[in-house]
């Protein structure tokens, strides 16, 4: 018995420099693609973010010294007061303008809770720390 072996032909056909399109016309390779602007007009820029610097402590005791904020300790105590867990972490940062407490605390069922208190009058402040 003989093996009969299947023999694939490959035809390559140089390319010419050109090519037909189906409409007929002939293409170019070295023609360059022009690119075209969407039509729609382009998104507005994004508002500049917060700028966010926290303290040291020696520099935390100088700020509500002279900015008239809360004390540390106080900030804490409200802190836990609104997230009802552990304290972690408590720090005093500058966004723009604004001191803000950063307070981060461990929750009875293990979830970390960040609470963000107003520096100047210990009220709550939506939202999260800017990057």
């Amino acid at each position: 018995m003989r093996p009969s072996f299947a023999v694939l032909f490959i035809i390559v056909v140089p390319f010419c420099g050109t090519a037909a399109r189906a409409d007929g016309q002939e293409f170019a390779p070295d023609k360059t693609i022009e690119t075209f602007a969407p039509s729609e007009p382009a998104p507005p820029a994004p508002t500049p973010q917060k700028r966010r610097q926290c303290l040291t402590a020696a520099e935390t005791r100088e700020a509500v010294g002279t900015h008239q904020l809360i004390a540390p300790m106080e900030a804490v105590r409200d802190a836990q007061a609104l997230g009802r867990g552990e304290l972690l972490r408590s720090r005093l940062c500058r966004w723009d303008q604004d001191f803000v407490y950063e307070t981060t605390l461990l929750k009875h069922d293990g979830r970390v809770l960040r609470v963000f208190l107003n520096a100047k009058d210990g009220k709550p402040m939506p939202g999260k720390a800017p990057g």
